[in-house]
């Protein structure tokens, strides 16, 4: 994950998830659920009902308490992550960094 490590790449990288992720809409406009993060952590239930619900699922309250299974396997860098409940203190976290991102939202803004 070296293009991780400078902001033009990442700025580049997301712009290209944008461009496919664009691409794709206009495929299957209907078919694609857009899961907004800060609205997840805020309303977690209200946001996963909205999920199961597009995907024709039956919704099951235990989903809520996802990091207590012990079942699941992850196997991903995020493991810690996935054993706890969801959290907010993300969400603005990267405010008191943004005066050391500038090149990399000149990037995002010029792009979009």
């Amino acid at each position: 994950m070296l293009w991780s490590f400078n902001q033009s790449n990442i700025a580049n990288y997301y712009n290209l998830y944008l461009s496919l992720m664009n691409f794709w809409k206009t495929k299957f406009k209907n078919d694609i659920f857009d899961v907004n993060y800060d609205n997840l952590v805020e309303s977690p239930e209200e946001e996963l009902k909205k999920i199961f619900s597009f995907c024709n699922l039956t919704w099951d309250s235990n989903c809520l308490n996802f990091y207590k299974s012990k079942k699941t396997p992850i196997s991903t860098v995020s493991v810690n992550q996935a054993r706890k409940p969801i959290y907010k203190s993300s969400v603005n976290s990267n405010e008191e960094f943004s005066k050391y991102l500038t090149e990399m939202f000149h990037i995002l803004d010029t792009k979009n």
